[in-house]
């Protein structure tokens, strides 16, 4: 393709879809300038523009994004991939009530999991009303996205309703991944076993929802955002685990770096590299006890507690002092378990997160972000700086303030090292 580009500089078809490679291959900054020419040359196509818009969107130059994604979606309001770019756009700003019919509609997950759990059409879907009937709640998007919306699920006994929920729909048939930690929650009306969605068995509802489509059903905006609900670790687990702390005056800090894109193709907006996160543990290890969160590797440099399944996870949670992730789900269970989180954002950070000002989500975590630019660069370095100057000291269990000299001298080096 970039062949044809250069025999063809100015054929718009040719432009267009080399910086879609470009784009799915992890390149935006080498889209962006085909997607601005393709766009300058016709206005007449929404995909000109939203793809426009994504690519500014993953570069971390947020001003124009919802402009070109509402143009896109004003051209072509029953495309799927216009839906979803407006509606998130919208979110990104606040703008949550008037996102949400849009989000509805564009939400591939949803229609995903009915259909993988064979919900006729004719079950009418649940939209915050008052109903005499029971009502089925299915589990939808990542692991992660199910942790945090199911604090709107007591909301649903405020209405009135009664429910079961199966925060493990659309997984492996019969495999359980969250119900045993779910199984522990005592605010949970009814929980539905995983292998109550295998075919041929049924369960009685007369509506349906999915735990992402209750923050439509209560047509919440950022202001009503309740705090998490509370998860619990298996304390067995927890004590299994002890020997993984910190044994000197260092706090136990757990990291998770890298996020589970599966809608991302080869593009990585929500994951360091693994030489980011060692750089990260290396430039900090004598301030910081590192504890490797990240499931399914080891890590040089950190503690590696066994992590096989969620309720391993929330143990290895539950003996740290602080949890510093990128946007994924252990960041949410780290919340939901009541630890303190750092969380580590790129220039292209989900709608969840504002560009500036708190997280409604989680009004007491701290967010480094990298806005304005692609990756993670400057809120890499913002950590660093922190953790080296010793914010993570009022989460450990010593107060480290002899060494006061030796962290700045080490911030200093970081800082000139960041430059480089």
């Amino acid at each position: 393709m970039e062949r044809r580009f250069k025999l063809c500089p100015n054929n718009i078809e040719i432009q267009h879809h080399l910086g879609v490679l470009y784009f799915q291959s992890g390149r935006p900054e080498d889209a962006l300038p085909l997607f601005e020419q393709v766009y300058n040359a016709d206005r007449t196509q929404a995909i000109y523009a939203v793809n426009l818009a994504n690519a500014l969107k993953d570069i971390g130059r947020m001003e124009r994004v919802e402009e070109l994604s509402r143009i896109a979606y004003e051209k072509e309001p029953n495309q799927w991939s216009m839906q979803l770019a407006f509606a998130e756009s919208l979110m990104r700003n606040g703008k949550y009530r008037k996102a949400w019919p849009i989000y509805e509609k564009g939400r591939f997950t949803r229609i995903q999991t009915q259909l993988m759990m064979s919900i006729s059409e004719t079950v009418p879907e649940w939209k915050g009303q008052r109903i005499d009937g029971p009502l089925l709640v299915l589990g939808e998007g990542g692991w992660g996205d199910r942790i945090n919306y199911s604090r709107f699920l007591p909301w649903i006994n405020d209405r009135g309703v009664q429910y079961s929920c199966l925060i493990d729909a659309g997984g492996e048939s019969g495999k359980t991944i969250l119900a045993d930690l779910f199984a522990r929650l005592p605010w949970v009306d009814r929980r539905l076993d995983p292998k109550a969605g295998e075919s041929g068995k049924q369960i009685a509802f007369g509506h349906w929802v999915t735990t992402f489509s209750l923050m439509s059903a209560f047509d919440i905006g950022p202001e009503d955002v309740p705090p998490p609900a509370k998860w619990y670790a298996a304390p067995q687990r927890v004590s299994n685990l002890q020997s993984f702390r910190s044994h000197d005056s260092r706090p136990t800090v757990g990291l998770v770096w890298s996020a589970g894109e599966a809608f991302e193709m080869d593009r990585k907006v929500r994951s360091l590299s693994e030489w980011e996160a060692s750089r990260l543990v290396t430039q900090t290890e004598d301030f910081v006890h590192w504890v490797n969160l990240q499931y399914n590797t080891t890590s040089p440099n950190m503690v590696n507690p066994p992590l096989v399944t969620w309720e391993d996870t929330a143990a290895a949670i539950e003996i740290c002092d602080l949890v510093v992730s990128v946007d994924t789900g252990p960041l949410h269970l780290a919340n939901s378990l009541g630890k303190p989180v750092w969380c580590v954002l790129s220039g292209a950070s989900d709608w969840k997160y504002p560009l500036t000002g708190e997280c409604p989500w989680y009004r007491t975590m701290r967010m480094f972000r990298n806005a304005g630019e692609r990756g993670y660069r400057k809120a890499l370095q913002e950590v660093t700086a922190a953790l080296l100057s010793g914010d993570a000291d009022q989460y450990g269990i010593s107060n480290r303030a002899a060494e006061n000299s030796k962290r700045a001298s080490a911030t200093e080096t970081a800082s000139v090292a960041g430059n480089d």
